[in-house]
């Protein structure tokens, strides 16, 4: 990318020195009045220029302005009609005011060609905002410079709250269920135990409720050690009633048993505000941590819940509904998330006309 500062007595010739440098298509970045000269900072490559963040500006509809070169034109239009030498007492003052009027206009395509241009790059997801989207996810999902559609937009948001079928999960030995009360934990954990026992080969499961002290985890881990020359596989699935207990206690007791695989699931329900998520649920601290979201069949996934599960960076492993198919736990899967996100911003625009 080429960025170039030229600096002249006044804006016109400093833009044909830009011209002649980074061609009519060239993108300005700014523009700055100093001692009486202008300087411009412009560059060849708009689409990979990231412009720091702006408040949106709202603007009255204006007859768009597309490029660099059609800025120019007007800018020389505006130079004329200013610096044109004209007799008074030959011209009319009719003609005059027409003159005036002329570079008024001009200069004000000149001003809204430039906010349409600003508005474009630092303003891809105007669509999304009102459905709930936040910045922050936006940042974390990549998507907040370049002209996307909405379908690619939603998808880039999609992978980055699924975290798809997870090897480690099913490879894991020793399963900690943490949730908040109410979020349906202890369900999730049968519907859990189901689900690993449809593999192949199916495994020896032993729930652990109610683990609050490291004696608990103790009690786990031995458990499996017990089992370790058995043919058959074992996985202790733990219930925690208070998730600041699991990091102090897995660690510790994980220490002591290196051999096992530890994964940690993370229960929470559909319907919770963005608020409530981002200062209730626990924020992953391995890489071994997931997300199921329960009572899907209650209501829907908003927006704003997706962008607060990616700015705490949980990712969403299954959802949990109504008994029936794979026991009422679904794997999260990008291509219907992406569906959602999008039918939700559709929804919306037709909603508005």
């Amino acid at each position: 990318m080429a960025e170039i500062q030229v600096t002249a007595d006044d804006s016109l010739t400093a833009m044909e020195e830009v011209a002649k440098k980074l061609g009519p298509d060239a993108f300005i970045i700014s523009t700055s009045n100093s001692n009486g000269q202008i300087t411009i900072v412009a560059t060849n490559d708009a689409e990979n220029y990231v412009l720091p963040p702006l408040k949106p500006l709202r603007l009255k509809p204006v007859q768009r302005v597309d490029n660099f070169k059609t800025v120019l034109e007007e800018k020389k239009k505006v130079q004329e009609l200013i610096e044109e030498p004209a007799d008074t007492i030959l011209v009319a003052q009719e003609a005059l005011i027409d003159n005036l009027e002329s570079a008024i206009d001009s200069l004000s395509k000149i001003k809204n060609a430039n906010l349409e241009l600003l508005l474009a790059k630092v303003e891809p997801l105007n669509d999304f905002y009102p459905v709930g989207l936040t910045r922050q996810a936006a940042v974390r999902a990549g998507i907040t410079t370049g002209e996307q559609s909405v379908r690619s937009s939603a998808k880039n948001i999609a992978k980055s709250f699924v975290s798809g079928r997870s090897d480690e999960f099913y490879k894991s030995d020793f399963l900690l269920v943490s949730g908040l009360p109410g979020s349906g934990k202890t369900t999730v954990i049968k519907k859990l135990a189901n689900n690993l026992t449809e593999q192949n080969v199916p495994p020896v499961i032993k729930i652990f409720e109610g683990v609050r002290s490291r004696t608990d985890f103790t009690s786990a881990f031995a458990w499996l050690q017990k089992h370790d020359q058995d043919e058959q596989r074992h996985i202790a699935i733990l219930e925690i009633s208070d998730e600041s207990i699991i990091d102090v206690n897995v660690f510790g007791a994980a220490a002591n048993y290196r051999s096992y695989n530890v994964c940690i699931v993370n229960v929470s329900h559909v319907g919770a505000s963005h608020d409530f998520i981002i200062k209730n649920v626990r924020k992953p601290t391995i890489q071994n941590e997931f997300l199921i979201l329960t009572k899907l069949d209650v209501c829907d996934l908003s927006l704003s819940e997706i962008s607060a599960y990616i700015e705490i960076g949980a990712e969403c492993l299954f959802f949990a509904g109504h008994a029936g198919q794979d026991n009422g736990l679904y794997p999260a899967r990008v291509d219907q998330i992406s569906t959602h996100i999008h039918d939700l911003v559709q929804h919306r625009k037709a909603s508005n006309g």
